[in-house]
């Protein structure tokens, strides 16, 4: 069977974050998987090469224009249509408005409907915004309603899916992401970027729904009580990072407690989460939420919100408070820095919860989905 994948979002630089490393983990297993199946991946110039092969029933073809354009809109059916695979597996809700073959997507959130300040976020002039929100629209109710199977990471994305469209439940199937420990980072001198012990770590990306403004505010209480602390905030350096940085710096903290490290390499991220106090990821909604269990992963505490997937995704083995409840979320992190060595939170990710989070597994739970388009794994 000869099936296709659309992996222009390959990799964490070229998807975003999440999405990239999806598609990068998902054909990474699969091509450890199945060795029978033809499998030809759609892949941008900035992705091509990042993508090896290690399968020979595995085939790459040059995509020109990214998701998010039109050109790409009319791009991709043409060569879809080339390669004429029994079904395309889309890993985001990017579909071609014109295309009429058989597909599945995956679906990670629905933060797009369900939080307003997320929305609404942009930098384009409000007609350009428009437009573009009319075609996000349009894309995901043909993701929704016209792919023969949806995959989500969470119960939670399956349920507000269900509480948007009208679809069957039948038609969704959850599967959780896999989880990858960072690296150590041992060779790695966190000084050197104006780090030091004890701080706290938030790892992502800085849009509204991410709630570090709220995470700041906390924090300013926290900094008055013990000057020594740090927040670090690591993500991609973009406007919403800069209107953050601003608002830090309105807050007057001393120069060694807020330090934002931008697009820190894997080495850098490891020792981040290696050498951190806690993690703290206070996101209002969350499809998923890789951050805490890497974290966690790395034997560390986690002070997460109870927002979106999050209290399914982590269970008992984080404090949970209000992502609006700064009172608790200060509380929580004055609480590690008077007595981490006996804190109550559970800084230990068990060996049975790695399992459930396992690429090999969620490949294998893609391929049973695949079997409703007549796959086979021979």
């Amino acid at each position: 069977m000869r099936i296709a994948i659309d992996a222009r979002f390959f990799g964490p630089i070229n998807g975003g974050g999440g999405i990239g490393r999806y598609v990068s983990e998902l054909i990474h297993s699969l091509q450890k998987l199945d060795h029978h199946n033809e499998y030809h991946l759609l892949l941008t110039k900035d992705s091509f090469h990042e993508c090896p092969l290690t399968a020979g029933n595995f085939y790459k073809h040059l995509v020109h224009h990214s998701p998010y354009t039109f050109a790409g809109q009319r791009e991709l059916p043409r060569l879809l249509s080339q390669i004429n695979p029994r079904f395309t597996h889309f890993p985001h809700w990017t579909v071609p408005l014109t295309y009429r073959k058989p597909f599945l997507t995956t679906l990670h959130d629905v933060i797009w409907l369900d939080d307003p300040d997320s929305r609404n976020a942009t930098t384009r002039h409000p007609l350009i915004n428009g437009l573009k929100r009319t075609f996000f629209r349009l894309s995901l109710e043909k993701a929704v309603h016209q792919s023969r199977q949806i995959i989500t990471p969470s119960n939670y994305t399956k349920q507000r899916l269900l509480r948007h469209f009208r679809i069957s439940p039948h038609k969704i199937t959850k599967i959780a992401h896999g989880l990858t420990t960072p690296l150590s980072g041992k060779g790695i001198t966190l000084s050197d970027y104006g780090v030091y012990a004890p701080y706290f770590l938030t790892v992502g990306n800085f849009y509204p729904h991410k709630n570090h403004t709220f995470v700041l505010k906390a924090f300013r209480a926290v900094a008055d009580l013990f000057p020594h602390a740090a927040l670090v905030l690591a993500g991609k350096k973009d406007h919403f990072s800069m209107n953050l940085e601003a608002l830090a710096r309105s807050y007057n903290f001393l120069p060694h407690q807020i330090k934002f490290i931008y697009s820190p390499s894997d080495e850098v991220l490891g020792a981040l989460y290696h050498q951190s106090t806690a993690l703290v990821h206070m996101a209002k909604l969350e499809g998923f939420g890789w951050p805490p269990l890497e974290a966690l992963s790395c034997g560390k505490p986690v002070i997460a919100s109870d927002g979106g997937s999050l209290p399914e995704i982590l269970g008992n083995r984080a404090e949970l408070v209000g992502s609006n409840d700064e009172q608790a979320l200060v509380g929580a992190m004055l609480k590690l820095l008077t007595n981490a060595k006996q804190s109550p939170l559970t800084a230990s990710l068990s060996r049975a919860h790695a399992t459930e989070f396992s690429w090999h597994r969620a490949a294998e739970q893609t391929l049973e989905v695949y079997s409703h388009f007549g796959y086979k794994l021979l």
